[in-house]
């Protein structure tokens, strides 16, 4: 992408923006992945975890049952193990004072065994647990309670890449406007536009909801350079006045364009 030229008011807000999103992105940053959890495809209904995370750690609710069907309460508390995509930590069963009581006579927490999270993409991982001497590993995603997250609207912030070493590509990192538009059918635009007005590149396809975020497997990408299919569009949620996203894109067979978007609605 070429760097823009553009209107000095949006410019100056665009690029403090830019500016101060790059200086708070770590190396590589945190999936957040607070959200409900359920099998992987509605596959078995009526359990699921609750994850709570905040930065490296991990806190997961269980919502199970045990050997004679009914509810038990279990937590695990989870850290990230160095800079994979993996928490790990131990679980606790508890029991305590029933919620309808006039006074609160405490609670009892014991540890009962540990569980991990690998996740293999932001919406989907393995959970391992060995709780009460029983080994299990389920593939978990994330829930789509709600009727749609709406990701829609027209945002301006800043858009940054990488390519492998030996791509004969050029990233310019660079403020733009990304305008983002969802059909009935969920199939989702992303429009990337220079603050002067030029259309750089689009991006087209077939979302899903996972949870509070949507997930683009395979989306044709159109620039003014050239045409690639099978973009996968990741981690596409809304924030509290913005979005953010990123992808991944194939250009050529050892060419891979890792890009990144934070932008705040306009």
């Amino acid at each position: 992408m070429t760097r823009p030229h553009f209107r000095p008011a949006l410019a100056l807000a665009a690029a403090l923006l830019f500016a101060c999103s790059l200086a708070a992105s770590p190396a590589r940053a945190l999936v957040d992945y607070t959200d409900t959890w359920w099998a992987a495809g509605g596959a078995e209904p009526g359990w699921g975890v609750n994850f709570t995370q905040q930065n490296r750690f991990l806190y997961g609710t269980f919502y199970v049952y045990g050997p004679d069907g009914k509810a038990v309460w279990y937590t695990a508390q989870m850290n990230r193990v160095e800079e994979t995509e993996i928490y790990t930590g131990p679980v606790y069963r508890i029991t305590g004072t029933w919620f309808g009581a006039p006074v609160w006579a405490g609670y009892e927490i014991n540890q009962v065994g540990t569980a991990s999270f690998a996740a293999s993409a932001a919406h989907r991982g393995q959970l391992t647990w060995n709780v009460e001497g029983t080994a299990m590993t389920k593939t978990i995603e994330r829930l789509a309670a709600a009727q749609y997250v709406p990701v829609e609207g027209t945002y301006i912030g800043g858009v940054s890449g990488s390519y492998p070493a030996g791509c004969t590509y050029v990233f310019t990192p660079q403020p733009q406007q990304i305008l983002i538009t969802r059909s009935t059918a969920n199939v989702i635009r992303i429009q990337f536009v220079t603050l002067a007005g030029t259309t750089v590149c689009t991006m087209e396809g077939q979302g899903r909801q996972y949870g509070r975020m949507w997930h683009i497997p395979s989306a044709t990408y159109v620039c003014s350079n050239g045409t690639w299919p099978n973009v996968e569009i990741t981690k596409l949620q809304k924030l509290d006045d913005g979005v953010e996203f990123a992808w991944r894109a194939p250009l050529t067979s050892t060419c891979i364009e890792s890009g990144r978007v934070a932008a705040v609605r306009q």
